[in-house]
């Protein structure tokens, strides 16, 4: 049990942030830094990491210039619909397009439960083949409903 023991909580928004943000503590944790500044790092670790939320429409909508149809595939960037396509690599890669990329130094794709390790790598090819000399890896996270998330760092 935690008895006497202070405790923060860091607001992220969304679950690709606070899993940078967790990483982040682990790294502040082994240089013992106190919880001020473990803090203060996982707050600038979660700010430097922009999401791509892959899921699928349940219904036919429109949200600002895209057409979605029932069973595309939706691309969600940092919280807002950014593309919409019936074949899953497309939505993802009209994503990478959404936001200026020159900076981007790691791109982790956590696979959804559906979803093979195999379609994974596929997709971290196809990613490569877009944006070369980018560093990806892919990590099952077994979600449902969402089979791929993809943090930007």
């Amino acid at each position: 049990m935690a008895v006497d023991r202070q405790v923060k909580v860091l607001a992220t928004d969304n679950v690709l942030q606070g899993i940078g943000a967790m990483l982040a503590f682990g790294d502040a944790s082994d240089s013992g830094a106190d919880l001020e500044a473990a803090l203060a790092q996982m707050s600038a670790a979660s700010a430097e990491i922009r999401s791509i939320e892959i899921t699928q429409a349940v219904r036919n909508s429109r949200f600002r210039e895209l057409t979605i149809n029932q069973g595309d595939y939706i691309a969600i960037v940092d919280g807002v619909i950014r593309a919409a396509s019936e074949e899953i690599e497309t939505a993802v890669l009209d994503a990478f397009s959404s936001f200026d990329i020159k900076d981007v130094e790691l791109v982790t794709v956590y696979y959804g439960a559906g979803v093979s390790g195999v379609e994974s790598e596929q997709l971290i090819k196809r990613i490569r083949m877009a944006v070369e000399g980018l560093e990806c890896e892919s990590i099952y996270g077994g979600q449902p409903l969402y089979p791929f998330l993809i943090s930007v760092e």
